[in-house]
């Protein structure tokens, strides 16, 4: 089936990018040394990697999710109600017409065309946005709906709806989840909407900070702040705070401890952590 496959991704921490060579099967290159991932990098699309763990997940051309690898610590990450490791691809049986998927460190989501939001792995601290615990195989979460993005983070997740409302779930240690508390005693047990903005057009994830980009160009931030990744001194920030202005942004991406910034001149801002280049 692997001449199917359009969406690859690539692994932030081992360096590698995983791309279609011309025989159809999935391979993979050092990003160091070719770059943007060499010849055939042309095959690569979006990406849907584990941050922490040794499995891929992509999706083929008819929406439907195939993945591989390690499951390292016996959660379900690879979605067959089990604990199974493979080295050949295998299909996530109940996902389809899927459009994204997101991974946390040990919990993983994808969005479908109907605006849905399902989630598996690991449930200690409500990651899946559902009470109970892990799930090993995909569970649609209730409360979503007409979601066009997620992303995810350190046992926490994000989506933004087609009018632009933010909803964030999962456990809060330096305040991702936007809602106000620093820390939590007890996780979000649902999604709940973030109500310090509106008319969101983007939103990505760090390990535990998050960056919005809104329909003016500006930027808001909020979570973690060990590294400056919220682009302003001071304590970690549990409420979405306005950013300096640097101009009108098109683009953002939150790295682990980092983040980025696109201008409309095609100038890139970064700011946070130098740990990952």
């Amino acid at each position: 089936m692997a001449e199917k496959v359009k969406n690859t991704g690539v692994s932030k921490e081992k360096g590698y990018l995983y791309y279609l060579d011309k025989e159809g099967d999935v391979s993979r290159s050092q990003m160091a040394r070719a770059g943007k991932g060499g010849g055939n990098a042309e095959k690569v699309s979006t990406a849907g990697v584990t941050r922490e763990s040794g499995f891929l997940y992509f999706i083929d051309k008819d929406g439907d999710v195939w993945t591989f690898g390690t499951d390292v610590n016996d959660v379900g990450l690879l979605g067959q109600g089990n604990d199974s490791n493979s080295s050949t691809a295998l299909q996530i049986s109940n996902l389809h017409g899927i459009i994204e998927v997101a991974v946390g460190n040990e919990t993983s989501y994808a969005l479908d065309e109907n605006g849905s939001v399902w989630a598996w792995g690991v449930n200690d601290k409500n990651q899946t946005g559902m009470l109970g615990g892990s799930f090993k195989t995909p569970t649609k979460i209730p409360g979503l709906f007409s979601i066009l993005h997620i992303d995810a983070g350190h046992n926490f997740a994000i989506a933004i709806d087609d009018i632009g409302d933010v909803y964030s779930w999962g456990k809060s240690v330096n305040g991702e989840l936007g809602t106000g508390a620093i820390a939590l005693q007890h996780p979000d047990e649902k999604p709940t909407r973030i109500t310090q903005f509106a008319t969101i057009l983007k939103i990505s994830v760090g390990n535990t900070h998050v960056l919005a980009l809104d329909k003016d160009g500006d930027i808001w931030a909020w979570g973690s702040n060990s590294n400056l990744e919220l682009g302003r001194s001071g304590a970690a920030d549990g409420l979405p705070t306005l950013m300096s202005s640097f101009g009108n942004v098109v683009d953002i991406e939150a790295d682990y401890l980092s983040s980025f910034a696109i201008l409309d001149d095609g100038t890139l801002r970064s700011w946070g952590s130098k740990l990952r280049g």
